[in-house]
């Protein structure tokens, strides 16, 4: 795509949960590129957390709370930071869930001011 230039990065993590809750696999890949002279940057992220089902707690035991055990969860989002000044400037971000089991919410919304130093 000619010099424009893209960023990549991505972990895979084990989540060794005890007390009988299920152990996890946690993946995420975030890309992202800027537009505009380096003052707009364009970010997406993907997150999937997968229960490997080897705990013995249900979700009633847990009151169906965040803390729940063998909860998946695959949500896609992105962000959107524009620097103003030499620099500062505003993000504004989204996330949704796509799918998921036991826990599933809507849309999550951020926003803030950065400082580059």
């Amino acid at each position: 795509m000619g010099n424009q230039s893209f960023y990549l990065k991505t972990y895979l993590g084990y989540n060794n949960r005890t007390k009988g809750f299920s152990d996890e696999l946690h993946s995420f890949v975030e890309t992202g590129t800027q537009f505009w002279k380096n003052k707009l940057l364009l970010i997406s992220r993907i997150h999937w957390i997968k229960p490997l089902y080897n705990g013995f707690l249900d979700a009633s035991t847990a009151n169906g709370t965040l803390f729940a055990n063998n909860i998946e969860s695959f949500s896609m989002g992105g962000e959107a930071a524009f620097t103003f000044g030499s620099n500062w400037g505003i993000a504004l971000g989204a996330t949704a869930p796509i799918f998921g089991k036991i826990v599933f919410k809507g849309t999550s919304f951020s926003g803030g001011f950065f400082i580059n130093y």
